[in-house]
This record gives C-alpha cells, sequence and structure tokens, in this order.
C-alpha cells in the first residue's frame, strides 16, 4: 500500500474534500467557511476549491460524468469529491500545473484506500485534460441550468417573475468571484485609501455607478493595514449602498435599525446623523462584531440586543424603521454558492413566517405618519413584495422614493430591486408609511 506524505494528509486539495464532505452531510456551510479569513495561504486554498466545487457542481458533475464508464450514483461520496475537486483545478485554475492536480487526485484515492479506483481517476481527470487542452469542453451548448450549476426549479422561477434574458444574466452573476467593495469613511480620504493599496500590490477599481467606491478582486492583508484598523475603510456591496443612499433624503428623527447587524448600513447612515440610530439585533455576538466595527471607525452609535419581534418601545414611538429582513439570500448567491443546494422551495422560503412577524411588530412601534424601509436580498417574490400582501390590514401605503441613485429605477410605486449583476449583488427595497 502507498503511504501518503506528510504534504498530501495537509494538502488543500484533502481539506477541501474532507469539508465537501461535512457539508454535503451536515449542509452547514457557515462552520465551514471560516479559513477563507485565515492567514493560511492553504486554508484560503481550501475554500476556494470548496466554493468552486459548490458553485460549479453541476458543470463539473457533467463533464465528470461523460468521461466515466460508472453511473454517477455508483460511485462513493469520496470519489466524487475527488473527481469533482480535481475537475475544478484542471478547468479553473489554469496556472496550476495540470499533473500535479491529478496526482493530488490520485493521492486522495490511496488516502482513503480505495486503490482500487485510482485507474478510473487518473483516467478521467487525464482525458478531460486532453479534451480541455483540445478546445473540446462546450458549456454553451449545455443547458443554462448544468452550465451554470442551479436548480432546475429556481431557475424556472426565476424565469416566471423576470423573463430568460434577466435570468440569464442572474445566473451567470452568481457564477462570478465575489470581490470586495470598500466605502471610505469620508469622501476626502478615497487618494489615500488607494495609494495604500496600491503600495501592498492589490489591485482595485472603481465602482463603475458608485466612483467613491472602490472594488477589490483580492482583498489578502487588506485589514491589517493602517487605514482599516484607523477606520478609514468599511465593506459594503454596492447593493446595500444604494439603499444607504435612497434612504438619506427620510432621515428624521428616532431611527430603529431592527436587524443590524453586521452593521454596514447603520455604519454609513450613522455617520451624518449622530444620536439618531438605535442598532438593535438578536444576536450578542452579531451584536459585538458592529461594537468593534463603531469602534474601528471612530463612531458613537447607540445599540441594544433584543428580538425584532417583541421590541422594547412603546407603541408609536419611533419616527422611522430600517427592517432589512433575514430571507433566502438568493441575491447573494455569489459569496453564498451553498444557496443552490436548498432541497426544495419549503426550505427556501422558511422565513416568510418571520419576516412577516417582524414587519408586523415594525408597524407597532412607528409613529403614525411615520416610515418603513423594508429591504431584503432576495430574488423570491414571495419575500420582496411581503409587505404588499400586508398593506391594508396593517395600515400601510406605499409611498414614492424621494431620490434614486443613477440606474436605480422604481419598478413600481414604492418599490425597486437591483437583480444581480458583476455590477452587484441582488437586493430589493420597498418604502411604506403608517396610515
Amino acid at each position: 500500500m502507498s503511504h501518503p506524505s506528510k504534504n498530501s494528509l495537509q494538502s488543500p486539495q484533502l481539506l477541501a474534500l474532507r469539508s465537501y464532505l461535512q457539508f454535503k452531510k451536515q449542509r452547514d456551510w457557515q462552520s465551514i467557511r471560516q479559513a477563507e479569513f485565515s492567514p493560511s495561504e492553504d486554508n484560503r486554498h481550501q475554500t476556494h476549491l470548496l466554493q468552486g466545487v459548490l458553485r460549479h457542481y453541476r458543470w463539473l458533475q457533467a463533464e465528470v460524468q461523460d468521461r466515466c464508464r460508472l453511473p454517477w450514483s455508483k460511485l462513493q461520496d469520496v470519489l466524487q469529491g475527488i473527481l469533482l475537486i480535481g475537475a475544478y483545478e484542471l478547468i479553473f485554475l489554469r496556472s496550476s500545473k495540470h499533473h500535479r492536480a491529478i496526482h493530488q487526485a490520485v493521492e486522495l484515492v490511496r488516502i482513503h484506500r480505495l486503490e482500487a479506483r485510482t485507474g478510473l481517476v487518473n483516467a478521467i481527470l487525464r482525458q478531460l485534460q486532453r479534451d480541455l487542452q483540445s478546445g473540446l469542453l462546450q458549456p454553451a451548448q449545455r443547458p443554462l441550468t448544468t452550465r451554470t450549476s442551479h436548480l432546475d426549479w429556481m431557475v424556472n422561477r426565476w424565469s416566471k417573475s423576470y423573463g430568460a434574458e434577466a435570468t440569464k444574466q442572474i445566473c451567470e452573476a452568481n457564477n462570478l468571484l465575489p470581490n470586495l467593495t470598500l466605502a471610505p469613511s469620508r469622501v476626502e480620504q478615497i487618494v489615500s485609501i488607494r495609494q495604500q493599496l496600491e503600495a501592498i500590490e492589490i489591485d482595485w477599481a472603481a465602482h463603475p455607478v458608485f466612483p467613491e467606491l472602490t472594488v477589490l478582486q483580492k482583498s489578502q492583508g487588506v485589514w491589517n493595514t493602517a487605514m482599516a484598523k484607523e477606520g478609514m475603510i468599511y465593506a459594503q456591496d454596492a447593493s446595500s449602498y444604494a439603499f444607504c443612499q435612497s434612504i438619506r433624503p427620510f432621515l428624521e428623527g428616532k431611527i430603529l435599525d431592527v436587524c443590524s447587524a453586521p452593521g454596514g448600513k447603520g455604519l454609513q447612515l450613522s455617520q451624518n446623523y449622530p444620536g439618531q440610530f438605535l442598532l438593535n439585533d438578536v444576536s450578542a455576538s452579531r451584536l459585538k462584531k458592529v461594537r468593534q466595527n463603531l469602534q474601528r471607525l471612530n463612531l458613537i452609535g447607540c445599540m441594544l440586543q433584543s428580538d425584532g419581534t417583541r421590541l422594547p418601545f412603546s407603541s408609536g414611538s419611533i419616527d422611522g424603521i430600517l427592517l432589512d429582513v433575514p430571507c433566502s439570500s438568493t441575491g447573494t448567491i455569489r459569496k453564498s454558492p451553498d444557496i443552490k443546494w436548498v432541497e426544495d422551495l419549503k426550505s427556501l422560503l422558511r422565513q416568510t413566517e418571520l419576516q412577516e412577524k417582524l414587519l408586523r411588530e415594525a408597524v407597532r412601534v412607528v409613529r403614525k405618519g411615520g416610515w418603513i424601509a423594508y429591504s431584503t436580498c432576495s430574488l423570491e417574490p414571495e419575500e420582496t413584495q411581503l409587505p404588499l400582501q400586508l398593506c391594508e390590514t396593517l395600515g400601510l401605503q406605499t409611498i414614492l422614493w424621494r431620490e434614486l441613485p443613477r440606474e436605480i429605477e422604481e419598478t413600481q410605486k414604492g418599490f425597486w430591486q437591483l437583480l444581480p449583476s458583476r455590477h452587484w449583488m441582488g437586493f430589493s427595497a420597498m418604502i411604506l408609511k403608517k396610515s
């Protein structure tokens, strides 16, 4: 029996395989994604491999199956994982030496004492390598759900809601590698921020719609810089930034951010409206992150921990409410590819009951004539349109947004939506007034 080297035992491929098998068994993404933020290059590579396999699972499986003499269902889970990781390295990590990816895959087979399958794995990946070099891989000829690795029922829903062309855009945007978008604490610091990025050899680009935002493809080392420690920057996707720009004209009186963690929107808005914002969240650990961000940015914020369905405020005591509800997050598949693995619609929409409870409680504590800004990173109408279904019952009415950033338009009174694209992740917002 061949004994793997010590390096093989600790390889990113083996770590990614273990995480893949753990995810497939438990579907607990949060517990295995922490390596993404590790200072270890191997840990980051592990997470890259794992995210890549989850993001491109159906296409990788199809390419492997085309070159395998056995049905996919006849392969053990561990062999499936080894082949998916090997195929991902060959197709997407082309700067890597192909023979090394194949060698690592064969070593993983041996580590798991499946020597009888080394020939099969070697043959499949070598054939894939030859076909790749010959230009024989033609993903564009495969169905959209296969080449972009999305669930059939999920894509069918989007097609009905947004049309075929927009659904194609959504699926392709979901497969882009997530980037890091930095917002400046103060606009006058933008030049200094970008100079510091160049000093540590991090490429950046100004966002095409919000040029004050700085977009990075790689973020390694950013949070250890002086500009991060001195509170010059914070992370915020352009879609959330757009929401903050949209809500500014409404910010008067006492404002409650019901589900504030991790704090991006509250951080951006509270800088210009000190003393007005109450940052609430049900989770003590998530509020701790909000507090740390406030301290890092040298901001003063009033925070409280409470259940958003039972807020510790008297009725009609709040002037305006930000309600960014927990949701299916189908607009953020780019950074959370595990969402592609949701089993069915019921599992996907498991938060709708909580969303309704949060909205009802927000209506209770907001004053008459006050407003509620309901937002979500979902693409599902059951979540994005929830307030419309309850307007009459709750005494709410949609009102017009007073000012919207360019390239954003109301698709119906009081509602705008951004679909996933190369510029931002999916997001929608609705503004309502209490009668």
